[in-house]
């Protein structure tokens, strides 16, 4: 989560938007401070300068990597990562030096608004 200006950004790798409860999986704690109920822009890591959608923040929970759940992998908003391989290589080719070890955040959240739709 970052600030921009247009206030609370959720980065995501990829445009993917879906219906219903969504759940994305960062690196860290930088997330934890996210609280229920709020809502956020939502861009790409590629064009942080532009929204695509608003997204409501529905829960944060901080796991081990190794412990996110099938249930939290299969509402996973970006198809390719819905299954601990499918994470362990897109967070890894963003952090090489990542473990299973480490601590996640894990954002659930339901898209209120996307400009495709």
């Amino acid at each position: 989560m970052t600030e921009g200006k247009q206030g609370r950004m959720l980065i995501l790798t990829n445009e993917h938007v879906g219906k219903g409860e969504q759940t994305t999986v960062c690196r860290g704690r930088d997330h934890m401070a996210l609280s229920p109920g709020c809502v956020l822009d939502v861009c790409t890591a590629g064009d942080r300068a532009v929204a695509f959608a608003r997204a409501r923040v529905l829960k944060v929970e901080v796991v081990p990597l190794a412990d996110v759940s099938d249930h939290t992998l299969q509402r996973e908003h970006d198809p390719s990562r819905r299954d601990l391989r499918g994470l362990l290589r897109s967070l890894g080719a963003e952090y090489p030096d990542l473990t299973v070890t480490e601590n996640v955040t894990v954002v659930w959240f339901r898209f209120e608004s996307a400009d495709s739709e």
